[in-house]
């Protein structure tokens, strides 16, 4: 996979969670998305991600490792 592949990849998959296309992942988006995870987890996982603590995922925060 080139890196346009390996970018626009992460693109159509953060568009995917992105469900009301506002440009951010919120919570309620990030809770439907992965239902499966326990409550922990989700938690755990969302603090990761949401690295400035706004209360969102941007895709800057989403492609950051």
């Amino acid at each position: 996979m080139t890196d346009a592949e390996f970018q626009q990849n992460l693109i159509e998959k953060f568009k995917k969670l992105d469900a009301d296309s506002d440009g951010n992942i919120s919570f309620n988006e990030y809770q439907e998305a992965f239902k499966e995870f326990s409550e922990k987890t989700l938690e755990d996982l969302w603090n990761y991600m949401n690295k400035d603590k706004d209360g969102f995922i941007s895709f800057e925060e989403f492609k950051t490792p």
